[in-house]
C-alpha cells in the first residue's frame, strides 16, 4: 500500500454571504504549501 497525502481546510463561512473567494483563496494558499496534495 502506497501512503498518500490527505488535506483539510477549516474556515469559518457565514450564511447569506458568497463564500467561493475565500475557499478558493484558502486552497490556492494550501496548494501553495503542499503542492504534493
Amino acid at each position: 500500500m502506497r501512503p498518500f497525502p490527505v488535506a483539510g481546510i477549516q474556515m469559518n463561512v457565514r450564511y447569506g454571504q458568497d463564500n467561493l473567494p475565500a475557499m478558493r483563496h484558502k486552497l490556492d494558499v494550501l496548494m501553495h504549501r503542499f503542492p504534493w496534495v
